[in-house]
């Protein structure tokens, strides 16, 4: 059987969020057979089997292809709006997969007589929570503190995205099969998109540390930590609007400023430094805090570096209004690390009776299950067995069987 799989996700920055995370570990647990060719596809810019050190099937090959750049001259730009609008598949036709697996729908499906596409679904977040990822695309018109240039060019970025997200989305009901990651992603297809559950197989995700595949936490993070003498409580995630920084922010002063003397650490490709983090209400509330000198920005880490950070927090907290799945959620329990989050989509199909629930959003009430835990040593070595018991429910090499069995049987 002939199996194509598209590797650009891994090429546009999903390498550092879930889809990453998905399509390396099932590419690391590749069938080890003769009886299936390998088709990669990937852009011309990088090599993803080398750059994640991707397990490397006995027959493939790889087709590589000119990627789409934003550039200001119109016929780059007429390019790209044709490329995300309308996606093609350059030389993939005369490869002649019988299977084609997409993890990211946004770059499309190819059109190929007797080829079988797979889709890996994650969320809905743009239809469930549009006014944050979706808001109109007039409104950058009125907004009078930009030029009027800008304003057209910030106008036609949001149009694009918009046509192509829901474009896209709608040829999502031809493919084959539909992968699901949880249960809740699963509802979320039937209940915006009609999708016939038939077509929809939920398969979930895994913790993504893989002992001894990487090298042993950096000295320089392993000093960073040594140097926090507080107890401290820990965030591993982007900034986007689902994810409640600020909230974060907000709870951590309410916590000090009660009496408990605790340091709070971001970790994420986004917390490199405060003035590179992109959401404006996340920076201002770190700038104002009153703690802010306890307030620790690591930047992105390795898993085996997360690992660490995790194993000597005093807890993981994640107040997010959306998950798909809730994957970092999932990789704390695996660290014997207590979780705070909120109740709602797919997080307690993860986190079962192993974390602690409050409502969303609720800043005090993250205050409070912080101040709980902190007081009360014995609920902290609790949630921490219950969550590793919890965590060893999932498995990438049951999520990669899973996968390639209903790929190629």
């Amino acid at each position: 059987m002939r199996v194509a799989v598209d590797l650009r996700p891994l090429q546009i920055g999903h390498e550092y969020r879930g889809i990453g995370t998905y399509l390396t570990n099932i590419l690391a647990r590749l069938p080890d057979t003769e009886k299936h060719h390998f088709i990669f596809y990937q852009y011309d810019t990088s090599d993803p089997l080398t750059d994640y050190q991707l397990h490397i099937p006995r027959s493939y090959e790889t087709i590589r292809i000119p990627k789409p750049i934003w550039r200001k001259s119109v016929p780059s730009l007429m390019k790209y709006v044709k490329a995300g609008l309308y996606p093609s598949f350059p030389n993939l036709k005369r490869s002649k997969p019988d299977i084609f697996l997409q993890s990211d729908f946004q770059l499309g499906l190819p059109k190929i007589r007797g080829c079988k596409n797979f889709v890996i679904i994650y969320d809905l977040i743009p239809l469930i929570l549009s006014e944050h990822y979706m808001p109109s695309w007039k409104k950058p018109l009125f907004n009078r503190t930009f030029r009027w240039y800008t304003r057209l060019i910030v106008t036609a970025k949001w149009a694009f995205h918009e046509k192509r997200y829901l474009k896209n989305l709608k040829k999502v009901r031809q493919a084959y099969k539909i992968l699901s990651i949880s249960n809740s992603t699963t509802d979320d297809l039937q209940t915006y998109l009609k999708i016939d559950k038939d077509n929809i197989v939920t398969i979930p995700l895994a913790p993504s540390f893989r002992a001894g595949d990487e090298p042993s936490p950096r000295l320089e993070l392993v000093r960073q930590i040594e140097k926090i003498k507080n107890p401290y409580l820990v965030f591993i995630g982007g900034t986007d609007a689902r994810r409640k920084i600020d909230d974060l922010i907000y709870a951590f002063n309410i916590i000090n400023s009660r009496g408990h003397d605790v340091d709070l650490v971001l970790v994420g490709n986004e917390f490199r430094k405060i003035k590179l983090v992109p959401s404006h209400s996340a920076r201002n509330a770190i700038m104002a805090s009153s703690y802010k000198d306890q307030i620790h920005l690591l930047g992105y880490l390795t898993e085996s570096e997360k690992e660490y950070v995790l194993n000597h927090a005093a807890a993981f907290v994640y107040p997010t209004l959306y998950e798909g799945f809730g994957l970092p959620i999932l990789e704390a329990m695996h660290s014997g690390c207590p979780v705070i989050t909120f109740n709602n989509s797919s997080i307690p199909e993860v986190g079962g009776k192993a974390v602690i629930y409050t409502s969303s959003p609720d800043i005090k009430g993250i205050a409070e299950a912080v101040q709980e835990l902190l007081d009360d040593d014995k609920l902290a070595k609790d949630l921490s067995k219950k969550g590793i018991s919890r965590a060893a429910q999932f498995d990438w090499d049951t999520t990669a069987k899973k996968t390639w069995e209903l790929l190629v049987g």
